[in-house]
């Protein structure tokens, strides 16, 4: 369809669909469309970036995004939240801004976040619900662009090859960084609220982490200790659910 086309087409109650399987767990997937840093790093078609990301995921709040182009132009949306059942649901309005701040139209969608085989069936309908004849050259090309978008994030997500290496240089003792590695009480120094942690391979050990409205539960297992050398154990993330009021 040509971009004339596009503009004198009205598309007012049009209905998008749009879905994609993603190989990873539906926790995460619902993460990155509720956590601002993580939805400003797959947002919007290819080469564009979110200098501006202002997205609360909660019912009644605002949302703010300026996606900035390739060629430098930046094209700023608005929206609100209106429902959010995690990690299971989502439904929200968007819409491009004109330079008073005002919506030149406006869609309504609904994310829904189902579990396949250890990863996430993600299904996106968006519905116009508010368009202008000028606004149309917008819509037309909606759909284009957040299937860019699905993609940008199913690569986010999905697991690289190889292992993930982050090294860094301590100014203390082999001995110093050992313990604050180790002891219970230092750890809780620097590290989460454990309530009992032993260097010892076969240990279990808990942990819970609070983030943005979600409860993280973490339960480890250390696999092996060689004492000022090595230290291995798991990371598994059991479960999240939404902290309640």
């Amino acid at each position: 369809m040509s971009n004339k086309n596009k503009m004198s087409e009205d598309y007012m109650g049009r209905e998008f669909v749009i879905t994609r399987e993603i190989a990873a767990p539906r926790n995460l997937v619902f993460r990155a469309w509720t956590d601002a840093e993580l939805l400003a790093q797959w947002w919007g078609p290819r080469g564009f970036t979110n200098p501006v990301c202002e997205w609360v995921a909660q019912p009644g709040k605002t949302i703010h995004v300026v996606m900035r182009a390739p060629n430098g132009v930046d094209y700023p949306m608005g929206g609100e939240f209106r429902e959010i059942v995690a990690p299971e649901r989502l439904v929200f309005t968007s819409g491009a801004l004109d330079e008073k701040g005002k919506m030149l139209f406006e869609l309504l969608h609904t994310v829904t976040f189902a579990e396949k085989n250890g990863g996430t069936v993600l299904t996106l309908v968006s519905r116009v619900i508010k368009t202008t004849a000028e606004a149309n050259r917008y819509i037309g090309g909606f759909e284009a662009g957040m299937t860019q978008s699905l993609e940008r994030l199913a690569e986010a997500l999905t697991p690289k090859s190889g292992p993930l290496v982050i090294e860094r240089t301590f100014n203390a003792p082999i001995a110093r960084v050992w313990k604050a590695l180790t002891n219970k009480e230092e750890m809780n120094r620097w590290y989460f609220d454990l309530e009992e942690f032993k260097a010892e391979a076969g240990f279990e050990f808990r942990f819970t982490v609070e983030h943005e409205g979600f409860t993280y539960a973490h339960h480890c297992k250390i696999l092996k200790v060689i004492p000022g050398r090595k230290l291995a154990h798991t990371w598994p993330m059991r479960d999240t659910k939404a902290i309640r009021g």
